[in-house]
């Protein structure tokens, strides 16, 4: 058994509490996933996870193993990163969040002169109109409009997108034209409802 790549699944698994999700994430199969983690509660001796048909869930076990994985992959992660700290091109898969209609505009226009500049790096686009849960779905970067909703993510602001608000003059003419911010509650508005506060004018 590869202890490291059985461990790196199951740290996996436990956050995105699905086996086919992180299956489809490493470019494994379903049971190749399953056998891993199997594996791994043979060699332990000690059930990891508790399923069934809708749930997969932690055992006691499993959360005090995932704590030390986490402790012990993330420390190999840096001492090869201290290693490789003078090399000079980035290398692996980079998985990246972002809107359809921003990932189309603004990310896959330059992605090939991107690749072309780092030919050993691929890089994987989620390009959905929907909340990506970074930590679940193992994103390594995404563009996000508006406050992080976990502080402790790391941000570097890239830009601005202003918002208005606008109507069209048939419905000014049946509805009247506001004057102040308070006679906006006296108006109807189509909202975004994927937004993270989605009833927020």
């Amino acid at each position: 058994m590869d202890l490291l790549t059985s461990m790196k699944v199951f740290r996996r698994v436990a956050e995105a509490g699905s086996f086919s999700a992180v299956a489809r994430e490493s470019h494994m199969s379903q049971p190749t996933v399953s056998k891993l983690v199997a594996a791994l509660e043979a060699h332990l001796e000690t059930k990891l996870f508790s399923r069934s048909t809708r749930l997969l869930k932690l055992t006691e076990s499993g959360n005090d193993y995932y704590d030390y994985c986490t402790r012990i992959l993330d420390d190999i992660a840096e001492a090869e990163l201290s290693v490789r700290r003078g090399q000079t091109f980035p290398t692996g898969t980079l998985r990246i969040s972002a809107t359809a209609t921003f990932g189309r505009l603004f990310i896959l226009p330059f992605l090939w002169d991107f690749l072309s500049e780092y030919p050993d790096l691929s890089v994987d686009m989620i390009l959905e109109d929907r909340y990506v849960d970074l930590v679940k779905e193992g994103v390594d970067m995404a563009v996000r409009v508006g406050p992080l909703a976990d502080s402790s993510m790391i941000a570097q602001k890239i830009g601005e997108s202003e918002r208005v608000i606008v109507a069209s003059p048939d419905y000014l003419d049946a509805r009247g034209e506001p004057d102040t911010i308070t006679d906006l509650a006296d108006h109807d508005c189509l909202l975004y409802s994927l937004q993270n506060a989605p009833r927020e004018w």
